[in-house]
């Protein structure tokens, strides 16, 4: 008992563990893929979340587009569009949130596509890493997926699964997880989401969406996958 309450507290405040990023493919020549990587880029950036007095998320805008009413999305046969939110009511009493993080694109040529990769830049010169931590991810995960929302429009990208997935995956010879929500991917290792899940359930519950504990999903994929290389991990993650 003396361990496990140990490794509970061993899970600093604002410890960056998570992945994030933005995929997608186009065809067409460099200089047309270098515009649509520097649109997307602005689009990304100047997405900001809108929320009422009570803390409540309403929506978001994007000055950039010139989409000042807060919008949210709706779905159609995999089409995204991004509509005003009616429920606003016209009130004054709103903040506006700016993204903890600036993006930049990754440029790559795959065979006779283009893969754009929007990443978060490190927050300060003197950090290893450019992840995020679950704290700041709470922030802008309603601006992210606005900003992913508002890319599928304009570019006609269609969105074939409506839900969020999970794929198992490997990092650093560790079991991990990949969540994709339309083009937002977010990955990161399944210890580190055990590890905080213990420490704030409530709010692992609320980022992850769905209310699935992290022990849901290991279930489902192991059952799935039950003789994987990940699973056999996981397996011994838990011993």
């Amino acid at each position: 008992m003396i361990e496990s309450k140990q490794e509970e507290n061993s899970f600093p405040e604002g410890l960056k563990w998570i992945y994030v990023s933005f995929v997608m493919y186009f065809e067409g020549t460099k200089k047309e893929i270098i515009k649509i990587a520097e649109d997307i880029t602005k689009i990304i950036n100047n997405t900001h979340s809108v929320l009422d007095k009570s803390g409540q998320m309403l929506g978001y805008v994007n000055p950039y587009l010139n989409l000042n009413m807060v919008s949210v999305s709706m779905s159609e046969n995999g089409k995204i569009k991004n509509v005003p939110n009616l429920n606003c009511g016209g009130s004054k009493e709103m903040t506006s949130l700016n993204l903890s993080r600036t993006f930049y694109p990754i440029i790559e040529k795959v065979d006779k596509r283009w893969r754009l990769t929007f990443l978060p830049e490190k927050t300060k010169k003197e950090d290893k890493t450019n992840l995020y931590s679950i704290e700041n991810l709470n922030n802008d995960l309603w601006m992210l997926a606005g900003a992913s929302n508002l890319i599928c429009e304009k570019y006609r990208i269609m969105i074939k699964e409506e839900k969020s997935t999970y794929n198992p995956i490997i990092i650093e010879d560790a079991p991990a997880l990949e969540l994709h929500d339309h083009l937002l991917i977010m990955k990161y290792h399944v210890h580190d989401r055990i590890k905080f899940s213990k420490k704030n359930p409530k709010l692992d519950k609320f980022v992850w969406g769905n209310g699935e504990i992290v022990f849901d999903v290991i279930k489902k994929i192991s059952k799935h996958e039950p003789n994987s290389v990940w699973t056999k991990k996981v397996k011994n993650l838990l011993e």
